[in-house]
């Protein structure tokens, strides 16, 4: 079997269709390129920072009772930049983020490998990958969603409650 039509067996049927429906509403035989007509022109604002950052995209995001699942995608290189990587630690520190990048052919959904940055920490390691596949993947996001989903919202350990 090739890999695309065991990639669409992992699909489930019922939400393909709605899924395409919601969130892929941009026809590029229709509008050309989606990044020369609808990307913004981030580097217009490259004189409001210092230190050489820039502002940059999410290749996909979910959240749930305030937790946030960040996931990003690279197609040709194994390598984050530094500012990434630092973003990537700092912002999980708190527990409230979690990251998965993904190495990989995001036409076919071919995944050959992974890290997740989760509370400050890169694992396997911060030079170290390990290997993946749309299995693999599937169960970490939906072990994300239970977790998020036991949890109480991430706002709510910062608000008083009385009790009457």
């Amino acid at each position: 079997m090739s890999y695309y039509k065991e990639l669409i067996a992992l699909v489930d049927p019922r939400y393909h269709n709605e899924f395409r429906k919601r969130h892929l509403r941009y026809d590029c035989k229709k509008s050309g390129c989606f990044n020369d007509a609808l990307r913004p022109k981030w580097e217009i604002f490259v004189d409001c920072f210092d230190d050489g950052i820039s502002i940059g995209d999410v290749d996909g995001i979910i959240e749930k009772n305030g937790y946030e699942l960040v996931f990003e995608w690279k197609s040709f290189s194994e390598r984050l930049n530094k500012g990434q990587h630092r973003m990537y630690k700092n912002t999980t520190r708190l527990g409230i983020k979690m990251v998965i990048i993904i190495v990989g052919d995001c036409k076919t959904m071919r995944i050959d490998k992974m890290k997740i940055y989760k509370r400050g920490k890169t694992y396997p390691s911060e030079e170290g990958w390990f290997d993946g596949d749309l299995v693999k993947l599937k169960k970490i996001i939906r072990n994300w969603i239970h977790t998020a989903s036991d949890r109480l919202p991430s706002w709510e350990k910062y608000i008083e409650t009385k009790q009457p």
